[in-house]
């Protein structure tokens, strides 16, 4: 993982920015095990075409896995529940029962999401395992504030990526959610869309390389960090991590994870980043 420090410093402020940018193509034991955690809204909003496309997409991303990766899905309306006590592996039996299960559902009520991602966060976590929330819905659900900021205080515990299925999507939930999560939001409105975006989301959300990722500041007196928690680094997409810092740029910054089946660590010398023509930080 290739990485970078750059420093501002302006008056009686001092601002930096950390850069993660992964390889652009992983081999495949660069890859840590990974467990994909569908939550899927089975309102009745959501029966027809959104519903067909949710199953497609589960089914996609579950064919790709690996012996050695899981997975598990929650089904939410007003309220909600995991199909499994926990992931499992995606086999065809597996998948078969998730896609009949979705089926038999004929949701009716408020649709609530804050108490689904609540649930499935503090649902057991395989160890060691690289794990994602697959948010499937339309859109039009209940979304208390709390969620957001929720989302962002968990993001080193299980990374988030929002589907948007139907002709109507609300986007500003969709979007709402993936800038919470740090991740891109994908929209399908139509049947024509659902296979081509299923594969670039496909290729986006399925080469995590490191995982179970921290940050020791060392000796750099930081005092203001966003964002608050660091989700995984996937190939195509790199972490950015912006601050404020106190006193005298000094110290070494160690940035640790796991990619594959080691331990990944990385350290930076503060004094040494780069610092001129870095005026943009201020304002980022």
């Amino acid at each position: 993982v290739e990485s970078g420090l750059l420093r501002y410093e302006h008056g009686d402020e001092n601002f930096f920015l950390l850069m993660m940018q992964p390889p652009k193509k992983p081999t495949l034991n660069q890859i840590p095990p990974r467990e994909y955690v569908f939550i899927v809204d089975v309102s009745g909003s959501m029966h027809g075409f959104p519903l067909s496309v949710s199953k497609e997409l589960i089914r996609n991303i579950t064919s790709q896995l690996r012996p050695v990766d899981r997975f598990n899905v929650m089904l939410f309306e007003s309220s909600n529940a995991m199909l499994y006590e926990e992931s499992v592996e995606a086999t065809e039996k597996n998948i078969k029962k998730a896609m009949e299960v979705i089926d038999k559902q004929k949701g009716s009520g408020g649709t609530r999401m804050y108490p689904a991602i609540v649930n499935a966060m503090s649902f057991k976590q395989t160890e060691g395992f690289s794990r994602t929330f697959i948010i499937v819905t339309d859109g039009f659900v209940t979304v208390e504030k709390e969620a957001f900021n929720y989302i962002r205080d968990h993001l080193n515990e299980a990374n988030l990526f929002p589907f948007g299925i139907g002709s109507n999507v609300n986007r500003y939930i969709i979007e709402g959610l993936a800038n919470a999560g740090m991740g891109n939001p994908y929209i399908v409105t139509n049947h024509t869309q659902a296979e081509e975006i299923g594969k670039k989301a496909i290729q986006a959300i399925s080469q995590p390389v490191l995982t179970d990722i921290s940050i020791d500041w060392g000796d750099f007196d930081v005092y203001y960090v966003e964002p608050v928690a660091i989700p995984d680094v996937f190939a195509y997409s790199p972490i950015l991590v912006y601050g404020i810092y106190k006193s005298s740029p000094k110290g070494t910054i160690a940035v640790s994870g796991l990619a594959g089946n080691t331990t990944d660590e990385q350290k930076f010398d503060v004094a040494k980043a780069r610092v001129k023509h870095n005026q943009a930080l201020r304002y980022l």
